[in-house]
């Protein structure tokens, strides 16, 4: 058999017993806190994400738009295309503008002075998609030949009398 407690066992099982829940509650709502803060975090990120996106893809467009007018004033009748290239350079400026034939091969490049030898196109097989379906593509990602930086591609078809020139 065991004696009486301790006036001191009694002291510690109490202060236990009082200051015990409190932190046991307070851990729980840290923990509670961090994980809400993580939620509202990663909505926040997922709503810029798609803002930028959203931004990137009007750009694209925008820029889509602007080679398609572009490509509609280009006289290849007269197969001017030092005068294609001038315009090109003005419209666009530090962008390049690159003009290809249907098989993908590059005819004009506003990153090269004109006359001048040019690259080989790196993604053909975009350039002879749009041709075969007349039909704009955004390119994935990829280097540029030239300034071997990030590029992305867009493809525009150059179409006269509904004929791909």
């Amino acid at each position: 058999m065991r004696g009486p407690r301790s006036v001191r066992t009694y002291l510690v099982g109490l202060i236990t017993g009082v200051l015990l829940p409190p932190l046991i509650f307070g851990g729980f709502l840290v923990i509670r806190s961090a994980q809400h803060e993580q939620e509202v975090m990663a909505t926040s990120v997922r709503n810029r994400t798609r803002i930028a996106a959203a931004a990137i893809e009007d750009e694209l467009n925008i820029l889509r738009g602007r080679l398609f007018l572009l490509a509609g004033r280009l006289s290849l009748q007269t197969s001017d295309l030092s005068e294609f290239h001038t315009r090109a350079n003005e419209d666009f400026g530090a962008m390049a503008v690159v003009l290809s034939n249907a098989a993908g091969q590059e005819i004009v490049n506003t990153s090269v002075p004109y006359g001048e030898p040019l690259p080989d196109n790196p993604d053909q097989t975009a350039t002879r998609y749009v041709a075969e379906t007349q039909q704009p593509r955004i390119a994935d990602m990829s280097l540029d030949p030239i300034t071997h930086r990030p590029a992305v591609w867009i493809d525009v078809p150059v179409t006269r009398d509904s004929r791909l020139v």
